[in-house]
Formats: C-alpha cells, sequence, structure tokens
C-alpha cells in the first residue's frame, strides 16, 4: 500500500490529503496544532512515510525543512507555491539546498482547495528533474479524482504558479475599471505571453505555459471569485486583504527577473499601482503603449 505524508494542515494541505487518500493512498497528515487527522509530532509523521508532500505558506518552507534534516527522506513534493522573499529562490531550489539527498519534484494547477477537498475534478501538473521520480509522484494520484499532466520541467510549473498571482492582481485592478470584457480577455493573452517569458528565461518549456500550471491556473486564479488576489485588485486600495501571495511575491518576481535581465512590463505596472506611481486610470492607457512598444520591437526585429 502507497504511504506519504503532508506537511501542512490548511485547507490545501486538507484537500491534497483528502484527494490521496480517494486515490488509495495511505496519508499521515502534520500541523503544528493537533486536530482531528491532524498530527503535532513531526516524527510521528516523518516515520510513517519517507515521501513527503510539502503544503506549509511558502515563507515557511525553509524551517520546516531545516526541521527535517535529520531524516532519511526519499522524496518531497512542494505543494507550496511561491517564491521565498530574502532569497528569490523557488520552493524546489530550497529543498535541493537543504535536502540534497532527496529527490524533488512539485505541483501545480488549477486548484480551489474547496473543490478539492470534494472530491470534484481538476486537472493537476506535477513536475520532476528526471522521470523516475515523476513516475513516483504520480503513482500517489493516478486513481484520484485528478486529470493528470505529467512534465519534466520542474523550474517552468514553479515559475508559472508563482507569476499568475501577480497576474491576478492586475485581473482585479482591470476588472474595478470598468472597461468592460475585452480588455479583460486581451489581459489574460497579456499575462500568459508575459508568464511564458519569465518562466522560459528562468529555463522552462514554452509549451509548460499552455497546460494546467500555466493556462489553466492563470485562468482561475484571474476570474474566480474565490481568489485571494484577484480579490485583492478589485478591491484595491481597500481590499479585505493584504496578506495575499501575489504582493509578497512582486519583489522577489522582480529580483529573480532581474538575474536573467528580463523585463516584465506587466509586473512594473501593477507594482506602480499597488506602490502609488500609477493611478487605476491611467493603466489600461499604459498597457496599450506598452504592448505597441512591444509589437514595434518584434516588427524590428
Amino acid at each position: 500500500m502507497r504511504r506519504i505524508s503532508v506537511l501542512g494542515a490548511g485547507a490545501w494541505g486538507h484537500a491534497i490529503a483528502s484527494a490521496l487518500r480517494a486515490s488509495g493512498t495511505l496519508v499521515r497528515l502534520w500541523g503544528r496544532r493537533p486536530a482531528e487527522f491532524v498530527s503535532s509530532s513531526l516524527e510521528e509523521v516523518l516515520n510513517f512515510s519517507r515521501c513527503i508532500i510539502v503544503a506549509v505558506p511558502a515563507q515557511e518552507v525553509r524551517s520546516v525543512l531545516m526541521a527535517l534534516d535529520a531524516f532519511p527522506l526519499e522524496l518531497c513534493v512542494m505543494a507550496s507555491k511561491g517564491l521565498e522573499h530574502k532569497s528569490a529562490q523557488f520552493m524546489s531550489e530550497i529543498g535541493e539546498e537543504i535536502l540534497p539527498y532527496c529527490a524533488m519534484g512539485a505541483l501545480g494547477g488549477p486548484n480551489l482547495a474547496a473543490e478539492v477537498e470534494k472530491g470534484w475534478p481538476c486537472g493537476i501538473s506535477m513536475a520532476a528533474k528526471d522521470s523516475i521520480t515523476l513516475m513516483k509522484i504520480l503513482s500517489f494520484f493516478k486513481e484520484g479524482p485528478f486529470l493528470l499532466e505529467p512534465t519534466l520541467d520542474l523550474m517552468g510549473l514553479q515559475a508559472l504558479s508563482v507569476f499568475k498571482n501577480i497576474m491576478a492582481i492586475g485581473y482585479g485592478l482591470l476588472y474595478q475599471a470598468g472597461l468592460g470584457e475585452n480588455l479583460l480577455a486581451t489581459f489574460l493573452v497579456l499575462a500568459l505571453q508575459e508568464s511564458q517569458r519569465f518562466s522560459c528565461a528562468l529555463g522552462g518549456h514554452p509549451e509548460t505555459a499552455l497546460g494546467f500550471a500555466g493556462l489553466g491556473d492563470l485562468i482561475l486564479t484571474c476570474t474566480s471569485p474565490h481568489s485571494r488576489n484577484s480579490q485583492f485588485g478589485r478591491f484595491f486600495p481597500n481590499p479585505s486583504s493584504n496578506l495575499v501571495e501575489g504582493v509578497k511575491s512582486l519583489a522577489a518576481i522582480q529580483a529573480r527577473a532581474k538575474t536573467v535581465h528580463l523585463s516584465l512590463p506587466l509586473v512594473q505596472g501593477i507594482a506602480d499601482i499597488l506602490h502609488g506611481h500609477t493611478s487605476l486610470t491611467q493603466w489600461p492607457a499604459k498597457l496599450a503603449q506598452m504592448h505597441q512598444a512591444n509589437m514595434k520591437k518584434q516588427m524590428d526585429g
């Protein structure tokens, strides 16, 4: 019988554990506070399986992984999505640094936790750097509610999974501007293109942007009323919460883009609005100017 431990007892951790159980996998769930089906003993959960899925908030991943160094783990799958603020590292990069002996993978896709918890079908991407690790990750999910999309593009999947949060804020800002659905659809295309450029600049594969972790997650995070990032943009400057991953990832994505000399006009435009350098009413015109400049650059070629 397959066994795996899930670290992180928030909504996403609970949803993953439920989906795994539905696929016939034995699961142990760890959280800092004990609860029904949740153990607060990290040792107990890690002794249950040498394979783990990490579903804690992105900024807690490093501290959690450092507590695992004494355990002989075989597989670590990152369900946490984000860039570490201080280092601008992706989750698998932190994992490789702290657990160099452990095979790394990651999950992505359009996955609202509440729907996954109910067992409703959805697409999920899973990535690793080698086919052996990828097949092992697949084995845990193959009988569950997911439409599976395996890829060897570990970097691309993670880059796209982070980038869509910022794009969702931008979508929410444009929704608030009230200039119609044509502009919103146009923005989604531009957001996909910039997401793909970011991913490919870091070594990702172009086709990953058209899959579940790219286009699928982008559409969901931008358009769903349950998306905290999109809702942040819709109600800015008075959102219900400032604790959204897109806001927290802005500086880290810009820092990472600088390492590969990549310009990100949409990201910069969103940052300018959030930091008060551009008004929301000015941004649609700036979007048009940006697109015209990009088209001229392509034609001049």
